[in-house]
């Protein structure tokens, strides 16, 4: 939603911004990846898609709650965004 909104230059309020990174902040594993679903393992497809989400509405990397750096540091520490498979890279 986050992604088309701001591929449609569409406008998020500040209160709809802040319930979207809570809620995928509450789905990050501890690891600081996410998984495809609730309890899995951390892929590299969902945690680049959340992170790039975070980043679009308007979370800095360095925001000091170590969240966006442990979703950083996970995509780093297993290759980078390159490392998705092809069918996530259409």
């Amino acid at each position: 939603m986050a992604i088309t909104f701001h591929s449609t230059f569409q406008i998020l309020t500040e209160e709809h911004k802040k319930k979207i990174c809570r809620y995928l902040y509450n789905l990050q594993n501890k690891d600081g990846g996410w998984d495809l679903h609730i309890e899995g393992p951390s892929t590299m497809f969902t945690s680049v898609l959340n992170y790039v989400v975070l980043r679009l509405l308007g979370e800095e990397p360095n925001d000091g709650g170590w969240d966006m750096e442990k979703a950083c540091s996970w995509i780093q520490s297993h290759g980078d965004a390159t490392y998705i498979t092809s069918w996530e890279k259409m």
